[in-house]
């Protein structure tokens, strides 16, 4: 059922930032904040968490002189942390 105060800015909006990694993230925390995202292990992460290691994993990656378009490698295990590090590296600019 649509919200009748959506206007079609706003579901343009929506759409938009659903075309990104970052994007989608940042929706989907917004919306189910509590829920598991990642479950790796006897690690846990809910949206939300993912999406504040994301942002902090994006800022170290801002700090260290990474602009956006630069290519960058992740070298990491199939686990949370890679995770977090690619879509941070997306919300910084940096292509994978």
């Amino acid at each position: 059922m649509t919200d009748p105060d959506t206007t079609i800015e706003d579901s343009a909006a929506e759409a938009l930032a659903l075309r990104s990694i970052p994007g989608a993230l940042d929706a989907t925390a917004d919306r189910l904040p509590g829920a598991e995202a990642i479950v790796d292990g006897d690690h846990r992460l809910s949206w939300a968490q993912l999406r504040e290691t994301s942002l902090a994993a994006g800022r170290a990656f801002l700090e260290t002189g990474i602009e956006p378009g630069d290519r960058v490698g992740i070298w990491a295990p199939n686990c949370w942390v890679w995770v977090a590090a690619l879509t941070g590296l997306h919300g910084a600019g940096g292509i994978a």
